[in-house]
């Protein structure tokens, strides 16, 4: 699975200079299947399949703060909580917003959702893709995002994006292949293939919007690594 968040420069009301606000990631919690307690984050499900285990994915999926399907998305969680047992399908919350065109979920699907009262919003702006305009209707919900944890597993990649526009300037930290003050943006520097360093933290100063994605390791790796520590 892939955890993705947003970067971004925060502009607050009724001040005189720019003030950068960071918001923190701890993904162990989420990797553990450990109930946040006052943490808030958003689960987006885009078109593809959901092929995490049901456990892990019902307790990330309750637990979140703003559940969003985008498009066909909607349709691959409808087929998730259809496979559900009777309980598990009780107790499973409902989306908050389905977006997209509408062009790659069935209208059976969509009203069926609309019916138990989930928000739908038509996003038809072919300037931007079905993920990006979800991002959008995601930030008016609720601000997200440091980054910690999962550093330490082999394999383990990350990456950062510029979403809709070019971000200027990037300064990192933690990070194998760290950057300055380096602008990102598409037919340049896009930085898709990072890792990181083994740092304690990883710190992102950026001046316009980013794509934070990285690598999740799953359960049984995780499981896996700490039977190894203890044997060592």
């Amino acid at each position: 699975m892939t955890a993705n968040g947003i970067v971004k420069k925060k502009l607050p009301c009724n001040t005189i200079s720019n003030v950068i606000k960071c918001w923190q990631w701890d993904i162990s919690p989420f990797i553990e299947n450990v109930k946040q307690n006052g943490t808030k984050y958003a689960v987006v499900i885009l078109n593809r399949p959901i092929t995490q285990k049901q456990d892990f994915v019902k307790c990330l999926w309750n637990n979140a703060t703003v559940r969003v399907t985008v498009d066909g998305g909607t349709t691959h969680w409808n087929n998730f909580y259809k496979s559900l047992a009777n309980e598990d399908n009780k107790n499973i919350k409902l989306p908050d917003l389905i977006t997209g065109d509408f062009d790659s979920i069935t209208q059976d699907v969509l009203q069926e959702f609309k019916k138990k009262g989930c928000e739908a919003v038509h996003t038809p702006d072919q300037n931007f893709t079905d993920f990006t305009k979800a991002l959008i209707e995601l930030n008016n919900y609720n601000e997200q995002h440091k980054i910690e944890e999962t550093r330490t597993f082999k394999r383990s990649w990350c990456s950062l994006v510029p979403v809709g526009e070019c971000c200027d300037a990037v300064t990192t930290s933690g990070l194998k292949w760290n950057l300055n003050n380096q602008p990102l943006k598409f037919g340049s520097l896009v930085s898709t293939s990072n890792t990181f360093d083994r740092s304690e933290l990883v710190k992102i100063k950026c001046s316009h919007t980013l794509l934070w994605s990285m690598r999740v390791p799953s359960l049984t790796e995780k499981q896996r690594k700490k039977q190894i520590d203890l044997l060592s």
